[in-house]
């Protein structure tokens, strides 16, 4: 009777240790499988090449960075220097007394279509980057003719890349867009601008106390020169993107100063 128990929980031993080696081998064939086979996205991150989305968002970001120092002018041929720095006119009268004139009535407009011109080849860049990286792994690939589309709206930069690309190896995909957002209040402090312009182009003046009301998250400076100008730094408190210009409207004639100086005079 003894011999018999004994041997009977031996081979319940010799069970289980032969279900545990079991079970190990397919923990160990699955984690094998899934490290060699299916690379998980967040061990491929820190080794791969960024996707084309995030290398065109960064191609617009740089780009965006080089035009807000002008305003969005490509050369500052008509502009006021102050220390040191060329700063754009966007309402201006060479008369004195009388309201500015807008230099960029639709300034929003002009911006994107700016930022679109400087922004292309560095985003047609990461496409064509994009495109040598599939053939040197391997793939066939035939590309099409492709164009930009960039948008600012409340909050975001939206940008779209339409550019027909077939991929091939064992099986065919097929991509016609790639698109992607980036976080950004320059629409925004391109409205402010415009609101400001369209003051100073009314009253000869802007007062900017209400807009910092409605929009907390953007700081406005404004620099009254004694020369007639004015300056005026939009920035978003957050980013620090900015945009800066000057203007010269209702300029007090030399000698005459402010409504103060008038009332000394008399």
């Amino acid at each position: 009777m003894v011999k018999n128990k004994m041997k009977k929980r031996e081979s319940f031993k010799q069970g289980q240790v032969t279900i545990f080696i079991i079970l190990a081998l397919i923990i160990i064939s699955v984690l094998l499988i899934y490290f060699l086979w299916a690379k998980p996205t967040y061990f491929l991150n820190t080794t791969e090449k960024p996707s084309i989305e995030s290398c065109m968002a960064d191609a617009v970001k740089s780009s965006m960075a080089d035009m807000e120092k002008q305003s969005g002018f490509p050369e500052l041929t008509f502009s006021y220097s102050y220390q040191g720095e060329k700063i754009p006119y966007l309402c201006y009268t060479n008369l004195y007394l009388q309201p500015c004139l807008n230099q960029k009535p639709f300034l929003t407009q002009y911006f994107t279509e700016e930022l679109k011109k400087n922004a292309k080849a560095g985003v047609l860049q990461c496409y064509n980057n994009y495109l040598e990286d599939l053939k040197a792994r391997g793939y066939q690939v035939v590309s099409g003719e492709n164009s930009l589309d960039l948008n600012l709206n409340p909050g975001q930069i939206i940008i779209q890349l339409n550019a027909p690309v077939v991929i091939s190896k064992e099986s065919s995909e097929q991509f016609t867009t790639f698109k992607t957002t980036i976080n950004s209040h320059i629409y925004e402090l391109l409205l402010m601008a415009t609101y400001i312009i369209q003051q100073e182009t009314k009253y000869g003046d802007a007062i900017i106390d209400e807009p910092r009301i409605l929009y907390p998250y953007i700081d406005i400076n404004k620099i009254n020169r004694e020369d007639g100008n004015t300056i005026y730094f939009i920035e978003d408190k957050n980013t620090k993107d900015q945009i800066k210009f000057a203007i010269r409207s209702m300029a007090w004639p030399i000698g005459f100063g402010t409504d103060a100086d008038l009332t000394k005079k008399q």
